[in-house]
């Protein structure tokens, strides 16, 4: 790839096989789909990352919803 050639994947958990869970899921880039020769660098940048986690306020004196 030259300096000029980008390609941009998003990767969605939804997408993932049904044996896989949200948050351990494999990523599959078929075949041909990148091509690095061996004088060239290939550079993968992560532009953004959601992760969502809920926290509940749960101690000895509130154990209750």
């Amino acid at each position: 790839m030259s300096d000029h050639n980008k390609l941009n994947i998003y990767i969605n958990s939804k997408n993932r096989r049904t044996d896989e869970t949200p948050s351990n899921f494999n990523v599959i880039i078929p075949d041909g789909l990148l091509k690095v020769n061996s004088d060239e660098d290939f550079e993968l940048n992560v532009i953004s990352f959601f992760c969502h986690n809920n926290f509940y306020h749960c101690n000895n004196n509130t154990h209750k919803f």
